[in-house]
């Protein structure tokens, strides 16, 4: 796989959107991030400019450990929960 594993994006409270950002900014041909990776937030939300690192790690390494990230750093911030991607097997759509 060549790609950039650590892209810096603009946090938009939605997982999926975050996923999409990620991709894009990490010039990744296809829609959808690698087979077995997941992009994690780093804990390095920077709220006055609400952005952060979003590291493409092995989603075993992801899943397998308990971990906080840019994303509780982003709601202690801001008051706002993330959106979570959808549950395996199920679709979101965006317009």
């Amino acid at each position: 796989m060549d790609v950039n594993p650590d892209v810096t994006i603009s946090y938009s409270g939605d997982s999926v959107l975050d996923f999409q950002s990620a991709n894009e900014i990490a010039d990744l041909i296809q829609k959808s991030t690698p087979e077995g990776y997941v992009w994690h937030h780093l804990d390095d939300y920077g709220p006055k400019i609400n952005t952060g690192t979003r590291q493409l790690v092995e989603q075993n390494a992801h899943s397998g450990i308990p971990h906080s990230g840019g994303v509780i750093q982003y709601k202690a911030a801001t008051g706002k929960s993330y959106t979570p991607p959808a549950k395996f097997g199920e679709k979101k759509s965006y317009s």
